[in-house]
């Protein structure tokens, strides 16, 4: 009995030890490791970049136009001599975009490092002369800023935008105001956030998208300023002497949003054009016969002026028992800073026999002396209305005025309450006719507006630039119709 005990025991110690041997051998099966972390820290769709406490999200859109009497969601107005509504007009165009963003964050001691870009690439077909010819794809850095401590330097919106409803409730972006939504600046801001939604900002921001031209009509032919030629010789803005100074004061809170805006704008003017009988200093010499010639140092110059924009706006996001509605007004005033209010540098559309004409200059001037400021003013106002959720339609009109001095006015047409009016202004009403979600981030939406412009003066017909007056080309107010189909496909979450 003692050796059958014994001998039980042994086998099964030695089964013990072979299983254990055996698990020794087998492989041991490895944690699972989270290649994609989430990131909840700062909102939907960020994820930790792999062995960092880095955040990021990866964003974007790919957009499909279609425009009729329209380019690049820029209504035909400028190019060639319009050339609007005749045998050399692409009634219909297309334009296609890859829009593509990345977010970037991390915590530091000092608050949120956040680095931000948009890259935007598309393909326009057709142009503002309305040649029709496939314009070449363009890759545009809209953003591109880093965010720190308060500060954002880099590509981004100007502090001087205001609240404006249209960019938010349609697909037409290029109305009145001088937005840089769509394209970005070149900027150096800080923000002072007071709690509550509340906050204000400085910045200094590039200067190069807020110039217009200066027109020194001493050079330039009275024909020139209404149809918005300029050439080296006229004058045109030469280089500020610092950067755009702008500011904001700002309210986001649960029921939308609402801002006041301002900017100081530097205008500086070329040389004198040389014609020494004209030249206040009498120490520019005038070329053979008394012709000028263009401008040199010794010749002076107009003292700079300050140029400036005010700006309001709101919308309103939450309306009481109309989930999905919004509803806006916002409006600006400019003096010598034309830019910040109107899109547009210059206007050139021929319709029906008639010129539509007009120029948006920050000033004109002649040899006898200073800078005379061009004005500019405009008011905007949208209503979007929600079916559904995935349903939506807006009403939305603007108008916008550039206005001459009486001073500016005698300038340009050469002679007192003479036979021209450089003032101009324009209207539009519009309306999305429906904007439809099918499918969470698809968009489909259709816009049509009604422009009106009214064109400045000349009672005497219109010419090529530098060219004889042509009492057959009347000057005259003009209007288009435009149709904007927008569909979008976003993969953002």
């Amino acid at each position: 009995m003692k050796m059958v005990k014994s001998l039980l025991l042994g086998t099964a110690a030695g089964f013990v030890a072979f299983a254990g041997a055996q698990a020794a051998d087998l492989p041991v099966k490895a944690k699972p490791v989270q290649y994609v972390k989430i990131c909840d820290m700062y909102g939907a769709g960020y994820f930790y970049v792999p062995g960092t406490e880095t955040c990021i999200k990866l964003g974007g859109y790919v957009r499909f136009n279609t425009y009729v009497n329209n380019t690049s969601g820029t209504v035909y107005t400028n190019g060639g001599f319009g050339r609007f509504n005749n045998a050399e007009t692409k009634d219909v165009t297309s334009r296609v975009r890859v829009y593509l963003t990345g977010d970037v964050r991390s915590q530091t001691a000092y608050g949120t490092l956040r680095s931000y870009y948009a890259v935007q690439i598309q393909n326009p077909t057709g142009n503002a002369n309305g040649t029709g010819t496939n314009s070449a794809a363009t890759v545009q850095i809209i953003r591109g800023f880093i965010q720190f401590a308060g500060f954002t330097i880099g590509r981004t919106t100007s502090l001087a935008d205001t609240p404006n409803a249209i960019e938010m409730a349609s697909g037409n972006w290029n109305s009145v105001g001088g937005s840089t939504t769509s394209t970005g600046i070149n900027a150096l801001q800080y923000t002072f956030q007071f709690g509550n939604g509340f906050s204000a900002s400085l910045g200094l921001e590039d200067s190069d998208q807020r110039d217009r031209p200066l027109y020194n009509v001493t050079v330039t032919p009275t024909s020139g300023i209404l149809t918005g030629t300029d050439s080296s010789s006229s004058g045109a803005n030469i280089g500020s002497t610092v950067p755009e100074i702008t500011a904001n004061l700002d309210v986001t809170q649960a029921w939308g949003s609402a801002r006041v805006v301002g900017a100081l704008h530097n205008v500086r003017g070329a040389y004198y054009s040389g014609t020494g009988t004209l030249n206040p200093s009498g120490a520019c010499p005038a070329a053979a016969g008394g012709t000028a010639y263009p401008g040199v140092e010794a010749c002076g110059r107009p003292s700079d002026k300050w140029g400036y924009f005010v700006g309001a706006g709101f919308t309103i996001t939450a309306i009481p028992g109309m989930p999905g509605d919004l509803f806006g007004v916002s409006g600006g005033y400019s003096d010598g800073a034309t830019a910040y209010a109107v899109p547009f540098n210059s206007v050139a559309m021929y319709k029906g026999g008639k010129y539509t004409v007009g120029n948006a200059p920050d000033g004109v001037y002649d040899n006898r002396g200073s800078i005379q400021t061009t004005k500019a003013w405009w008011v905007s106002g949208a209503y979007q209305h929600a079916w559904a959720p995935n349903l939506k339609s807006s009403v939305y009109g603007a108008y916008a005025a550039v206005d001459f001095s009486a001073k500016a006015q005698d300038l340009v047409c050469g002679i007192p309450n003479g036979r021209c009016n450089p003032d101009y202004n324009y209207w539009l009403v519009g309306s999305r006719i429906f904007n439809w979600t099918p499918v969470q981030n698809l968009d489909i939406g259709l816009d049509v507006v009604y422009w009106k412009f009214n064109s400045a003066k000349s009672t005497t017909g219109f010419g090529n630039p530098g060219g004889p007056i042509r009492p057959d080309r009347k000057i005259g107010n003009n209007d288009v119709w435009y149709a904007n189909l927008q569909i979008t496909r976003s993969f953002w979450p």
